[in-house]
């Protein structure tokens, strides 16, 4: 079964910002992600500032970009074609505050689980 690996996304950001952390009992290893290099340079100084938004933004659009390039060269039928992480859609630019232009990103996310939600793994086709 497919799905992107923490290495394949590591691979779309530099520096990497995923870091596993290991300990001698492997039930307690920590997966660390570095936000300053997530997110293009944003800081995070407390974990009550409101950025989980960035956050979700910057990793939904990496993974995006490494399903791309995991899917590269890939042949459909051969089961290995990720289809978890698509493109996001996008609205038209709006105005707001007389100089700044925002727009809505809306990303989707599409997985396989188990009913007891014990296995979790991508969609493919």
């Amino acid at each position: 079964m497919a799905d992107l690996t923490f290495a394949k996304l590591n691979a779309v950001l530099a520096p990497a910002p995923f870091r596993l952390i290991t300990y001698p009992d492997a039930r307690q290893n920590e997966l660390a992600i570095n936000f300053h290099y997530l997110t293009n340079g944003q800081v995070i100084d407390s974990l009550n500032e409101e950025k989980v938004a960035l956050f979700f933004n910057h990793l939904l659009k990496r993974a995006c970009m490494a399903q791309v390039i995991h899917n590269r060269g890939k042949n459909t039928a051969e089961g290995d074609f990720l289809t978890s992480y698509p493109k996001p859609s996008t609205s038209i630019a709006v105005l707001e505050n007389e100089t700044e232009y925002y727009v809505t990103t809306l990303y989707q996310f599409t997985c396989k689980a188990l009913l007891d939600e014990s296995q979790i793994i991508a969609t493919t086709i």
